[in-house]
């Protein structure tokens, strides 16, 4: 899995999450949210990082099917 920074970037705003909130819920320094919001993350790390901006795993996301 991979998630690019545009994407984390596009997730905090659809999620209305700042870097702030992050900081302050998980203690993760801001450097390295900017550097996640740059750079984009693989593998684990990328699940990792949609939980901390959904408060959901990937695996447990249900798709909305019109």
């Amino acid at each position: 899995m991979k998630l690019s920074g545009s994407m984390v970037r596009r997730l905090m705003r659809r999620h209305r999450v700042t870097m702030r909130d992050i900081k302050a819920k998980h203690q993760i320094s801001l450097k390295r949210i900017r550097e996640v919001r740059t750079g984009g993350v693989e593998g684990f790390f990328a699940a990792e990082w949609i939980f901390l901006i959904t408060g959901q795993w990937p695996d447990n996301q249900v798709t909305k099917v019109n």
